[in-house]
């Protein structure tokens, strides 16, 4: 069985959207968990262009890894070392590993 990716879009105001392979989009409610982010190192978006996500932390996971979308030069897919990508799969395993809001 292969897993799917997800995808996460984590904003300032505590909450993070997620977005399917089929476009739908699930909000959650994450009360703290974009300040955590942010402190472990994950890179913010910065697009002055689409002030929707600028600050934003763009990311994808598997379970098992996590990778980070920047603005930019590239290269633009950060895939995290493992002790900063524990910090969202805590939060991933936790809430989302089976579920969606």
């Amino acid at each position: 069985m292969t897993k799917t990716d997800r995808g996460f879009i984590v904003f300032p105001d505590g909450r993070m959207d997620e977005i399917t392979e089929d476009d739908q989009t699930y909000t959650w409610t994450v009360p703290g968990l974009y300040d955590e982010l942010a402190f472990a190192g994950y890179a913010r978006t910065s697009d002055t262009d689409v002030r929707t996500y600028d600050g934003c932390i763009d990311l994808r996971t598997d379970g098992e890894t996590v990778t980070v979308f920047t603005t930019g030069p590239a290269p633009r897919e950060h895939v995290l070392a493992a002790e900063v990508a524990e910090v969202f799969l805590r939060w991933y395993r936790d809430n989302a590993e089976t579920e969606t809001p």
